[in-house]
């Protein structure tokens, strides 16, 4: 999905494109919540970047960029977000344990990229 906007911005920026707990190559990985998942995404800049990024993120992606910013602003130097879930989701840590079991095996069978891609 994010192949195309990639392959766009590869010959202009540096690119970190994280596999997200319980997604892709991190399917196997348990989703705990958006603050331990900014505060381990700000971890994953600093480490590899060292500096303000830009952040683009796609619906719970948004709801993360929009966390590691809040959480962490002197790591982020712009963010943009399609399709964040503004109203705070009911029951939120039922609905994404059952989320977790149900989505493990569907998220492992579409990944074509191997966990972190790091792109100079």
């Amino acid at each position: 999905m994010w192949n195309s906007l990639r392959h766009s911005l590869e010959p202009r920026c540096r690119l970190v494109v994280p596999h997200l707990p319980g997604h892709g190559q991190s399917c196997s990985e348990a989703y705990i919540s958006h603050p331990m998942t900014a505060r381990a995404l700000h971890d994953l800049v600093m480490q590899r970047v060292g500096r303000p990024v830009a952040v683009i993120g796609l619906s719970p992606g948004a709801q993360l960029a929009i966390a590691l910013a809040a959480q962490h602003p002197s790591a982020v130097s712009r963010v943009m977000v399609v399709s964040p879930q503004a109203k705070p989701m009911a029951f939120e840590s039922l609905t994404l344990g059952l989320l977790g079991i149900s989505a493990p095996t569907f998220c492992c069978e579409s990944d074509e990229e191997g966990g972190l891609n790091w792109r100079n």
